[in-house]
């Protein structure tokens, strides 16, 4: 674990990264992978958040028995945030209960808090929409085909493409805070660069929502139509003749109308199963 000494900079003022300086992100990254194993409805992660922290707290306030109590009050506290962009805030602990165990003048224990808090719903909102709302959907989407048709390696490739999509961006927040402290922080939060994002996310998302539509919805009317005396298959000669995929889509966007006009998604899975058993009782499925 790091001592308490003086950040190292280059000629530009860049914080110096030794191999103790990653031996600390490396710490923090890993002991904050358990930050949601004891949620409860008191302090939801602030066990975890205490967790992640406290040996360092352990080592800056060794000879303070007093302030190490406090600084483990603190960071036991109500917390809830997203777990990937939630580095950022494991870190800026790390770096400010640092900076107070040097210099208690520097950094009050008041601003320590009131930036976790400040920190935690901006990073929420960022986090819960870039990772369990966007790139969580479209991994899954990725490997829905492979696990319908019970392909075990549908399991294999989803969990590897997430750890490791997932872990990366992790430490990339890890690393750009520890290395850029508050100044990354700003930046991340003032630029459009997570709306840049979330667009090309939701462009990618809307196209897997397609190609699913086609391939997962099936639909297909079992109805025979007389034309001019002849038999003609409805769905062949005329839906598919129209559209192929036009049912499936058409599910899609009523699904989608009936949403938007408050029904519960319960409501709809109900109803979508009795329509369907009656149209197969009557035959026209």
């Amino acid at each position: 674990m790091a001592e308490n000494t003086t950040v190292q900079t280059n000629k530009k003022g860049k914080r110096v990264v030794t191999k103790e300086d990653r031996k600390v992100m490396f710490n923090l990254f890993w002991r904050s992978n358990l930050i949601m194993g004891s949620p409860n409805q008191v302090v939801m992660s602030g066990h975890g958040v205490l967790f992640t922290v406290a040996p360092y707290l352990e080592e800056f306030y060794k000879d303070d028995p007093e302030e190490r109590s406090a600084a483990f009050d603190r960071h036991s506290t109500y917390y809830n945030t997203n777990p990937y962009t939630g580095a950022i805030v494991w870190v800026l602990i790390y770096l400010l209960e640092r900076q107070r165990s040097l210099d208690k003048n520097s950094v009050s224990a008041e601003a320590i808090q009131n930036t976790k808090i400040a920190l935690m719903g901006p990073l929420a909102a960022i986090g819960d929409t870039l990772f369990q709302g966007s790139i969580g959907n479209i991994l899954a989407a990725m490997v829905m085909g492979m696990a319908q048709q019970g392909n075990f390696l549908s399991i294999v490739i989803y969990l590897g493409l997430f750890l490791a999509l997932f872990a990366g961006l992790k430490w990339v927040f890890t690393y750009y805070t520890y290395v850029q402290g508050e100044e990354f922080i700003i930046s991340l939060l003032q630029s459009d660069a997570f709306d840049r994002i979330q667009d090309v996310i939701s462009i990618i998302g809307l196209m897997m929502m397609g190609c699913l539509t086609a391939t997962v919805i099936s639909f297909s009317f079992n109805w025979t139509i007389n034309v001019g005396g002849t038999a003609t298959d409805f769905q062949s000669s005329f839906l598919d003749a129209l559209m192929p995929g036009i049912m499936p889509l058409a599910i899609l966007f009523t699904c989608f109308a009936l949403l938007n006009k408050k029904f519960k998604p319960t409501t709809l899975i109900y109803g979508i199963l009795v329509i369907c058993i009656v149209l197969s009782y009557l035959g026209l499925v």
